[in-house]
């Protein structure tokens, strides 16, 4: 295949993936299936493939650059929007909005990165993905993948909302504790990772 096929390939797989997703749902499927359905998760791989595949040619990467912002604004903008909708509207349909949001998040991380590795290496983007905190998370990314979700329920049996959907429908906030719990919640996935990457992982490597 030629490298523009492969990219209308990725993009196929792309639309494929978020139409498996919403078919799951349309059906009444739980949000754990359209979560790891695997067809139903091949997006970001596509989204990564085609970034793969355009960095071979000719122009490289550059050729994406005027897309970076416009990808980000237009998938930005309708995430927001859904997430405000299920803190607002009666009876969301979580399942739905995770079915979007996922095709919405492949296609904003492709960009970012897109727009990260074609940055000018003194430029603010640049220096802020290069920061020492940045990096941090990225060296103990698999541990917070790991460890987030079962403190998450830790939390839950705290009282935290973890998922904002307690919001009264009335006078009154839920942001202070939310801002709470997301301190709490980053500040110990962030020290059980670190935890694993020097007692654990590395003596591995």
């Amino acid at each position: 295949l030629s490298e523009r096929q492969l990219q209308w390939l990725c993009g196929a797989f792309f639309v494929l993936s978020l139409a498996t997703r919403l078919g799951m749902t349309a059906v009444g499927l739980s949000w754990a299936a359209v979560f790891t359905v695997t067809l139903g998760r091949v997006d970001s791989l596509a989204v990564g493939a085609l970034i793969a595949t355009v960095a071979r040619t000719p122009t490289g990467l550059n050729a994406l650059r005027p897309l970076v912002f416009p990808i980000a604004i237009a998938t930005v903008l309708p995430f927001v929007a859904i997430e405000i909708m299920l803190r607002v509207i009666d009876r969301p349909n979580y399942t739905l909005a995770l079915a979007v949001e996922l095709s919405l998040i492949a296609a904003c991380s492709g960009a970012l990165l897109v727009g990260t590795m074609t940055a000018n290496l003194d430029g603010i983007g640049a220096r802020l993905t290069q920061s020492a905190i940045l990096r941090s998370f990225g060296k103990y990314s698999f541990a917070l993948y790991l460890f987030h979700g079962h403190l998450n329920r830790w939390f839950e049996k705290l009282g935290f909302d973890v998922y904002g959907r307690g919001a009264p429908s009335g006078a009154g906030s839920i942001l202070a504790k939310q801002l709470l719990y997301l301190f709490m919640a980053i500040g110990f996935s962030y020290l059980l990772a670190f935890l694993s990457w020097h007692l654990y992982e590395k003596h591995f490597l």
